[in-house]
């Protein structure tokens, strides 16, 4: 009888050890199958959040102006870069950086491709008040300088392409100091920006009949130099100005028209009726009176030169205590500068 229950007892403990290994199985594989479905689920949430995101981005270049294909590839060397694709759409900077490793990764790149995207976004120019991202940045006709050692030559930017940049020597002949392979030193002035300059090696001097062209890669970094510490606004807002005499009291009153405006100061002009009776002196101080975004604004400023026009006088001015006006300026400067860029993107991108 003992016996008997013994093998039954044994039984039931084998049958009870092999559901445990079973039960543990069971439920190791279930979850296995769950964090599957879960990486899974992820995965394909991702993935369809990847594709909402592109085919708003393809509609965006679409209503930019670009075709699938020009869409496609700022798309893919975005990603790439680990760009926003979005920014590249809307700001030269991170453009010109997708489409440098496009060139990089692809040597034989349709540079027409480049030029028509380019320009459906309003990228063949910029603005005055936005600094060069690079070389390529670069208005055809800039002059300046290329210097080699402590020579200097006058030159001008004649032609431009994604690779290379080509420089006109300006009044000066053959034989050169510099050769192929050295490295010169190219410097200018962009109006209304600053002083630029960079350093290249030469990858060609081309001469022909007409022309010596010096021909360098393009540069992502250039030293760029401020002409003055806030960019101005060119406007033309009426103005009132008013003088007066330290010694006798008296006040001389002129209505002028202000033609640009920065938080340093302005630029106005007086109809040039009568010279002498108009003529204001460098380091006068007047009284600026005008109205900009419906306020009126009155502030000093130190005359600081001028320039003598066929019917106007123009007097450079530096404000005095800015402080209580420079909000209202800033505001201004800062709207007037958007409007600017729209026009800018909207005149170059629409041809």
């Amino acid at each position: 009888m003992d016996e008997r229950v013994n093998v039954v007892v044994r039984a039931f403990q084998e049958t009870v050890r092999d559901l445990n290994v079973e039960l543990f199985f069971f439920i190791l594989f279930l979850f296995v199958v769950f964090f599957a479905l879960l990486f899974f689920y992820d995965n394909l949430k991702m993935k369809m959040q990847e594709l909402k995101l592109k085919r708003t981005f393809f509609n965006y270049a679409k209503d930019s102006g670009l075709t699938e294909e020009e869409a496609e590839l700022l798309w893919v060397y975005s990603k790439k870069l680990g760009r926003d694709p979005f920014l590249v759409l809307e700001f030269k900077s991170p453009f010109e950086k997708v489409i440098n490793l496009y060139i990089q990764e692809n040597p034989n790149f349709d540079e027409s491709l480049i030029k028509s995207i380019r320009h459906k976004l309003g990228f063949d120019r910029l603005p005055p008040f936005v600094p060069l991202s690079s070389t390529k940045d670069i208005d055809l006709f800039q002059d300046g300088y290329l210097f080699y050692g402590n020579k200097k030559f006058p030159v001008v930017l004649y032609d431009k392409d994604e690779l290379f940049q080509y420089w006109m020597i300006v009044d000066a002949e053959p034989p050169f100091p510099f050769r192929k392979g050295d490295k010169v030193k190219i410097k200018f002035l962009r109006k209304n920006d600053g002083f630029y300059s960079y350093e290249a090696e030469i990858e060609d001097i081309i001469i022909d009949k007409h022309r010596v062209l010096v021909k360098l890669p393009h540069i992502f970094k250039t030293e760029r130099l401020n002409r003055r510490e806030n960019y101005r606004i060119d406007v033309n807002i009426p103005v009132d100005i008013k003088v007066e005499n330290d010694e006798t009291g008296e006040v001389r009153e002129f209505k002028g028209e202000i033609r640009d405006i920065s938080l340093d100061g302005t630029k106005f002009c007086i109809k040039n009726e009568n010279q002498d009776e108009n003529q204001l002196k460098i380091g006068e101080i007047v009284n600026l009176s005008f109205e900009i975004k419906g306020k009126n604004v009155s502030i000093n400023a130190e005359i600081k030169n001028i320039k003598k026009e066929k019917k106007y006088i123009c007097y450079g001015s530096e404000f005095i205590d800015i402080d209580k006006v420079k909000q209202v300026i800033t505001e201004f400067i800062n709207e007037q500068q958007k409007k600017l860029l729209e026009k800018y993107k909207k005149f170059y991108g629409n041809g």
